[in-house]
C-alpha cells in the first residue's frame, strides 16, 4: 500500500466521521500542514504520526489495512516482475544472437584476410623465382 492509499483511506474514515483536518491534525499533536501531505500522499507518515491519527479518529492501524487486497498487489508485483524478467531473458536473447552473428562476420573477415594474405605469399614466391 503506497502513501497515496493510506492517505485516502484515513481522508474516508476522517470524512465519515465529519471531522475536519484541523480537528484530527490537533487531536494527533500534528501540524495540520502536515497532515493534509499524510492525507493526499505528498508525505510519507511514519508510525508514531500513523498511530496518533487513528487514535485522534477513534479506530486503529489494522482498521486501515482491513479491506486492503494485499493479495491483489501481490499479484501485480508478481505480473510486473514476470515482464521484466522475461523481457530480460528477451533481451539477452537479442544480445546473444547478436555476439553470435558478429563472430560469424568476424571468422569471415578473417578467413577473407589469411586467403589474401596467402594469394599475396604466392605472388611474393612467384617474383622471388623470376
Amino acid at each position: 500500500m503506497n502513501n497515496k492509499e493510506i492517505g485516502a483511506r484515513i481522508k474516508a474514515l476522517r470524512m465519515t466521521l465529519g471531522l475536519s483536518q484541523l480537528y484530527v491534525a490537533d487531536k494527533a499533536g500534528i501540524k495540520q500542514e502536515s497532515y493534509r501531505k499524510f492525507e493526499t500522499g505528498e508525505t510519507h507518515i511514519i508510525n508514531p504520526h500513523l498511530e496518533a491519527i487513528t487514535k485522534a479518529l477513534d479506530t486503529d492501524i489494522s482498521e486501515l489495512f482491513r479491506s486492503y487486497n494485499f493479495d491483489q498487489e501481490r499479484r501485480l508485483l508478481e505480473e510486473q516482475f514476470n515482464a521484466r524478467y522475461d523481457q530480460t531473458r528477451l533481451d539477452q536473447q537479442l544480445i546473444r544472437e547478436k555476439y553470435e552473428q558478429l563472430i560469424r562476420e568476424k571468422d569471415k573477415v578473417i578467413a577473407l584476410m589469411e586467403g589474401t594474405i596467402n594469394s599475396l605469399r604466392s605472388e611474393l614466391e612467384e617474383l622471388k623465382k623470376k
